[in-house]
């Protein structure tokens, strides 16, 4: 886990991807102003890319899904109520489990002139198209809405919240930088269920 230390309020999207059973699908999309902290990955499994109504990669973002967890108990461990029958005296004792279904959650600088944004698997296997044009006017909406609250919203939170593990930094001014190459930044949140 990455530690955060300063976030800035951004136009932003948050885009949930449910990974189920080798199939990744979109689970949840919006457009809001959210805090996002400054992180860059630069490896991973799987990438996304921003593209404007040209054709133009606006931004290019890595990311994994991990469906390890580390220290999880042995079902053996456990009678038929569900109480633990075994505590294992030593660390390393503790197995590993392999979940089926993971979310999630990259929270994407908003580009005004973002057409979609295609999720892939490397190399290049092209997994999800997902349009977000629409999202501008959703994006303003909100904007209206929280811009008078953002101050006492940023004064409310103490720390930054601990699902925040990854981000890119986001470009200064993304309406004179949407149309060139360039980078934003991308917050990854990892959700399990």
């Amino acid at each position: 886990m990455t530690s955060l230390v300063n976030a800035n309020l951004q136009d932003s999207i948050s885009l949930t991807l449910k990974y189920d059973n080798g199939k990744l699908t979109t689970h949840k999309l919006y457009a809001a102003p959210i805090y996002a902290a400054k992180y860059k990955q630069t490896t991973g499994d799987y990438f996304l890319e921003i593209i404007n109504s040209k054709g133009i990669v606006l931004q290019k973002a890595y990311f994994d899904i991990n469906l390890n967890v580390e220290g999880t108990a042995d079902p053996a461990w456990f009678d038929e109520n569900g109480e633990q029958i075994y505590i294992p005296s030593k660390p390393n004792e503790l197995g590993q489990r392999r979940l089926l279904t993971e979310y999630k959650t990259l929270v994407i600088p908003f580009y005004p002139l973002a057409k979609e944004i295609i999720v892939y698997k490397k190399p290049r296997q092209r997994l999800l198209s997902i349009k977000i044009a629409h999202l501008q006017e959703a994006r303003d909406a909100v904007k209206k809405t929280n811009t008078a609250n953002a101050p006492k919203i940023r004064s409310s939170l103490p720390n930054i919240p601990r699902e925040l593990n990854n981000t890119i930094p986001a470009p200064s001014n993304p309406l004179k930088a949407a149309g060139e190459k360039i980078s934003g930044f991308i917050t990854l949140v990892l959700n399990r269920r």
